[in-house]
C-alpha cells in the first residue's frame, strides 16, 4: 500500500486489513503501532485475529474467520477515520531520533542473552553498585536480602543469586538506555526506588526471587522428642527470578498487572526481550496518546472558537435586528404623531370655523336684541320718547359687550391658516402651519376632555369597605350541653 499524507479508511477496509496480514504489517503501512491499530479497531467495533492466529495459519490449520458485525442505529462505532500515515510516520521517528535499534536482539528468536562472560566491574555501572551493595547487605532467614533505597530498583534476591541479577539489570539498563530512556528515582505507592523515565511517563520494577519450601527428614536427635516439637519445613530460594513492572497510568493511578516468571518454558533470555519491549510500547503507546490527546485538544478548541465566533456573529445580527426594529418602532411612531398632528390641525381649522360662525350668530342675534328693545323704549308713535340715563348707559353696556364678541373672531379667517389644510405639502416631523384656536362661544358644550381633566383634578373620595356584622358565636357541640355523669366518682377510693 503506497503510503499518502491523509488517508480515509473504512470499517470494511480496516477489516479487511487486519484479517489479510499481521497487526504490525498494518501499523507499519498507517504509521502506527499495532497497540494503536487494536485501539482503532475496538473504537470503530472492528474483529481482530485471536492470538495465535496467524501462525495457526502458516502451519496449515483450520481458523476460523470472525464476521465483521453491522453497526446498528445505537451503536457508537465510528464509519470511518482519516490517517495521516506520513504524519504519525515522522512522529515515531522524531520519538527514536538518533535512538539505535538493540543489537543485542536476535530477530528470530526473541531473546536478549547475558553477558555471561563479561566482568562484573565491567557491567553497567548502577549494575556493578548493586552487586557491591547486595553482597554486603543482610540476610533473612530464607536467604533473601532486600534494598530499600532510592539508588537501586526494588529486588528481594539471596546472595547467590546477586551476580546473575546483576547482570540480568544490566542488560534492562542497556537497551533503554540505547533507546533513549533514563534511570531515575520513581516513587509508587510511598516508596522510592529506581525505575525508567522517558519524558513525563515513568515506570518501575521489581525483581524478586522464587521461595520454595523445603521438608527434610527428622534426625536421630528429633525423633526422640515428640513429632509436635519437630521443625522439618524451612523456606529456601530457588534462584529463578520473577519480574514485575510498575507502570504509571496517571498522577492517581499505576498499572501492576504485568509480571512475569522465570520457569523451564520460558527462560531468562527471552523473559528480558519481553521486558524491554514491554516498558519500550508503554513509552511509545504514552507518547501516542498524549499526540491524539494534543490533537484532540486543539480540535476541541477549534471547535469552541468556531462556536464562539458563531455565537459572537449571532450577537452582532441579533444587535442590527433590534437595532433595525428599534428604528422601524421609532419611524412608525413618528408617522402616528405626524398623522395626529395634521388631524388635530384639521379638526382645530373645523372647530374654528363652527365657533366663528356661533359667534356671528351670536352678535347678530344680540344687536338684532338691543335694537328691538331701544325701539320698545323710544315708542312706536312719529314722535319718539327720550331715553332715561339708565337705558343711555345699558344700551352703551350692550353695544359694548357686542363689540367684544367681534374681537374673538378679529382677523378669522385669515387666510392659508385658517383654510383647508394641504396635508400634501407639509414634512413628516414639519415644520407645521400656524395653529390657533378660537375662544369657545357660550352655547358650546366644552369637549369631553374638559370633563376628564375635571375628573381627575377632583379630590378622590376614601372608599371604605362596609362593615360586617359581628359573627355570632357558635352554640358548643351537642356533647357539652347535657350534664355529664361524674366519671370521677367511681375512682375516688382507688388508690
Amino acid at each position: 500500500m503506497s503510503t499518502v499524507s491523509t488517508i480515509t479508511i473504512t470499517r470494511e477496509q480496516l477489516y479487511e486489513r487486519v484479517w489479510s496480514e499481521p497487526a504490525t504489517k498494518v501499523a507499519l503501512a498507517f504509521g502506527l503501532s499495532s497497540v494503536a491499530v487494536k485501539k482503532m479497531c475496538r473504537r470503530m467495533n472492528v474483529p481482530t485475529p485471536s492470538r495465535g492466529y496467524w501462525a495457526r495459519l502458516a502451519a496449515g490449520q483450520k481458523v476460523s474467520k470472525v464476521l465483521l458485525p453491522e453497526k446498528g442505529k445505537d451503536s457508537a462505532a465510528m464509519e470511518s477515520k482519516q490517517i495521516d500515515a506520513e504524519a504519525n510516520t515522522q512522529r515515531r521517528e522524531a520519538l527514536q531520533k538518533g535512538l539505535p535499534p538493540p543489537i543485542s536482539i536476535s530477530s528470530g528468536n526473541n531473546r536478549l542473552e547475558l553477558p555471561a562472560t563479561l566482568q562484573i566491574s565491567r557491567l553497567h555501572p548502577r549494575s556493578c553498585a548493586f552487586h557491591d551493595r547486595l553482597m554486603i547487605g543482610k540476610a533473612e532467614q530464607n536467604g533473601i536480602v532486600r534494598l530499600n533505597s532510592s539508588e537501586f530498583p526494588l529486588v528481594h534476591v539471596s546472595k547467590a543469586t546477586a551476580e546473575r541479577t546483576a547482570r540480568v539489570l544490566h542488560v534492562i539498563y542497556s537497551e533503554l538506555e540505547s533507546r533513549g530512556v533514563e534511570l531515575r528515582p520513581v516513587k509508587f505507592n510511598h516508596e522510592t526506588h529506581l525505575g525508567f523515565a522517558h519524558g513525563p511517563d515513568t515506570v518501575g520494577i521489581v525483581i524478586e526471587e522464587s521461595i520454595e519450601s523445603i521438608r527434610r527428614k527428622p534426625t536421630l536427635e528429633e525423633l526422640r522428642r515428640p513429632s509436635r516439637e519437630w521443625n522439618l519445613e524451612s523456606m529456601q530460594a530457588t534462584g529463578l527470578l520473577r519480574i514485575s513492572l510498575r507502570e504509571r497510568i496517571d498522577d492517581w493511578s499505576t498499572n501492576n498487572k504485568f509480571r512475569r516468571n522465570e520457569g523451564p518454558n520460558r527462560p531468562i533470555e527471552e523473559l528480558l526481550h519481553e521486558i524491554v519491549e514491554r516498558i519500550w510500547s508503554f513509552f511509545v503507546t504514552r507518547a501516542e496518546r498524549r499526540e491524539e490527546e494534543k490533537i484532540a485538544k486543539e480540535a476541541r478548541a477549534k471547535a469552541e472558537a468556531e462556536r464562539r465566533a458563531e455565537e459572537e456573529k449571532q450577537r452582532q445580527l441579533e444587535a442590527e435586528r433590534k437595532a433595525l426594529a428599534g428604528k422601524l418602532h421609532q419611524e412608525i411612531a413618528r408617522q402616528e404623531r405626524h398623522r395626529k398632528k395634521l388631524e388635530s390641525l384639521a379638526v382645530t381649522r373645523v372647530e374654528n370655523l363652527l365657533r366663528a360662525a356661533e359667534w356671528w350668530r351670536l352678535q347678530q342675534l344680540t344687536f338684532d336684541y338691543v335694537d328691538a328693545c331701544k325701539r320698545q323704549w323710544q315708542g312706536t308713535t312719529a314722535k319718539s320718547k327720550p331715553l332715561s340715563e339708565a337705558q343711555e348707559k345699558w344700551l352703551a353696556w350692550a353695544h359694548t359687550e357686542i363689540q367684544a364678541m367681534a374681537l374673538g373672531t378679529s382677523g378669522y379667517p385669515g387666510g392659508e391658516r385658517d383654510g383647508m389644510l394641504d396635508t400634501s405639502t407639509i414634512p413628516v416631523g414639519g415644520p407645521y402651519p400656524e395653529e390657533r384656536e378660537l375662544p369657545l362661544p357660550p352655547t358650546f358644550w366644552p369637549p369631553k376632555k374638559f370633563f376628564d381633566e375635571l375628573q381627575k383634578s377632583a379630590p378622590k373620595k376614601e372608599q371604605t369597605a362596609p362593615k360586617e356584622p359581628p359573627k355570632e358565636s357558635s352554640p358548643p357541640p351537642p356533647v357539652y350541653r347535657e350534664s355529664q355523669f361524674p366519671f370521677w366518682l367511681m375512682h375516688r377510693n382507688r388508690r
